[in-house]
């Protein structure tokens, strides 16, 4: 039995967002920020008039994302040579490669509007497209995602979840979907467990209420969905075992 309540308790987690659909969009304003800036530092960075090239492929090499990272530190390994064909061949073609890549992670990270227009700014193949996504093609998408999620969750949630699932979306922000998604979910969520719990209580045998009225007394989300998902159909089972043997007992008496 404690088995049983170690893999319950292990997949609580993974059961509650799989079935209220609560993460998955793991790319919010300040990753994306963080995914683009290094390029863009790369694509803008200019050392001043006096600055040896030498100088320029350190700066390159210490703000460039993988591919301009890669070839600016075998630049700097190498001869003068190949210090200028990295400036002036070199460097333009690793930006658009890391560009191209920190949109895939996007894509990778994000809902499915937002992989739509990752794809649409790849299958555009230009810097251009991959800078527009970037700096802002990827806001609008993203709270469509969002949006998204939040209805997702509310249609798998209880009266309570849907509620303040509903509260989110009024409210009309990333930040409110977001804090929602995040953490707004998990008291509704509670309460509506509680709710479910009461229920079978009233409907119930006695070993269900017992049951039952274990996991309200523990008062931990944990104790609700292990009644729900375990100690309820095995109480049910006994109630129900319970009542055959006294439908039986006066055929033997008899």
């Amino acid at each position: 039995m404690r088995a049983v309540k170690t893999w319950f308790r292990a997949g609580l987690i993974l059961a509650v967002t799989a079935t209220l659909g609560v993460g998955g969009i793991t790319a919010p304003p300040a990753a994306v920020a963080a995914l683009s800036r290094p390029i863009a530092a790369a694509a803008s960075a200019e050392a001043g008039p006096s600055d040896s090239d030498r100088l320029k492929v350190l700066r390159l090499w210490q703000f460039g994302g993988p591919a301009t990272r890669q070839d600016a530190a075998a630049a700097l390994a190498g001869t003068e040579t190949d210090v200028t064909r990295f400036l002036t061949s070199q460097r333009a073609t690793d930006v658009s490669i890391d560009r191209s890549v920190q949109v895939s992670r996007l894509m990778s990270a994000g809902g499915v509007a937002t992989r739509s227009a990752a794809q649409q700014a790849l299958d555009a193949g230009t810097d251009d497209s991959l800078s527009a996504f970037l700096d802002t093609g990827w806001e609008v998408p993203y709270g469509i995602d969002l949006s998204v999620r939040v209805s997702q969750v509310m249609s798998a949630g209880g009266a309570q979840v849907k509620q303040a699932g509903q509260e989110a979306l009024d409210a009309g922000t990333d930040d409110a979907l977001k804090s929602f998604l995040q953490s707004d979910w998990q008291i509704p969520f509670e309460i509506d467990q509680t709710v479910k719990v009461s229920r079978a209580m009233s409907g119930g045998g006695p070993e269900v209420k017992k049951a039952g009225q274990q996991a309200l007394d523990a008062g931990t989300v944990d104790a609700l969905n292990q009644f729900l998902g375990v100690d309820l159909p095995v109480a049910q089972a006994r109630d129900a075992e319970t009542t055959s043997i006294a439908q039986l007992e006066p055929v033997s008496m008899s």
